[in-house]
């Protein structure tokens, strides 16, 4: 054990060097791991927000389709054979319907009387 102590007394500076030295490479070792990792997170974060994406995108894709399968709409039924007409006086009787799966709001209504390729009558109505 003596003869151990006087070769460490001996060279006790060499084995500082490479102690320093084998600590530089575990160091840069650390170093290279983290980069490493780095790289990793930032492919993570990258796929990541691609997915965001496209989750938004279909999200707004099946709101789309959903709005218009359920979008209900008004039909306005004139019957024919019950319509009037006068040099003075029109009389039409029409039925509204609706069609789509939720009931529709009517919001306003127009008429329009065009005789001969003239306007005779027009009527805005607001509900």
């Amino acid at each position: 054990m003596a003869g151990f102590m006087c070769w460490l007394e001996a060279n006790h500076d060499a084995l500082q060097t490479m102690a320093a030295f084998a600590a530089l490479l575990v160091t840069l070792a650390g170093v290279g791991a983290a980069l490493y990792y780095a790289w990793l997170t930032r492919r993570l974060v990258n796929a990541s927000s691609m997915s965001a994406s496209a989750a938004a995108d279909q999200a707004t894709i099946t709101r789309r389709t959903f709005e218009a399968v359920h979008r209900p709409y008004v039909e306005a039924a004139i019957d024919p054979w019950r319509a009037f007409y006068r040099e003075d006086h029109f009389r039409l009787t029409f039925v509204l319907r609706n069609h789509g799966q939720v009931p529709a709001a009517l919001a306003g209504w127009s008429a329009v009387v065009v005789v001969n390729g003239h306007i005779v009558f027009e009527l805005f109505q607001t509900c």
